[in-house]
């Protein structure tokens, strides 16, 4: 039988699975990260495709689901007062310079 990739890629990572699975071929799923904008279980590749035998493995990968969007936390910030000193001290030290 003849595998064409390009009937699989953009479909639902189900659909493939059991119409491969239909044909007699052992689909094994393999999820790549999504770097987001990717839609979730759609099928980016199909290998190996061409002529293949009953009982062949075909790879399918697919998009997992996208990252999580980003929450920046939250930190309240207080105006510095009269105690806190960001003063820096700068000390010349001359012990065992016999110059």
């Amino acid at each position: 039988m003849f595998i064409d990739a390009d009937d699989y890629i953009g479909r639902d990572v189900a659909e493939v699975e059991r119409e491969l699975q239909l044909l007699g071929l052992r689909p094994r799923l393999f999820e790549d990260a999504n770097p987001g904008g990717e839609t979730e279980d759609e099928v980016l590749s199909v290998n190996p495709a061409g002529e293949l035998n009953e009982g062949d493995t075909v790879d399918v990968h697919y998009w997992g689901p996208p990252p999580a969007p980003e929450t920046t936390p939250t930190t309240e910030t207080t105006p510095p007062d009269e105690t806190t000193s960001t003063e820096t001290v700068t000390s010349l030290s001359t012990e065992g310079d016999n110059g």
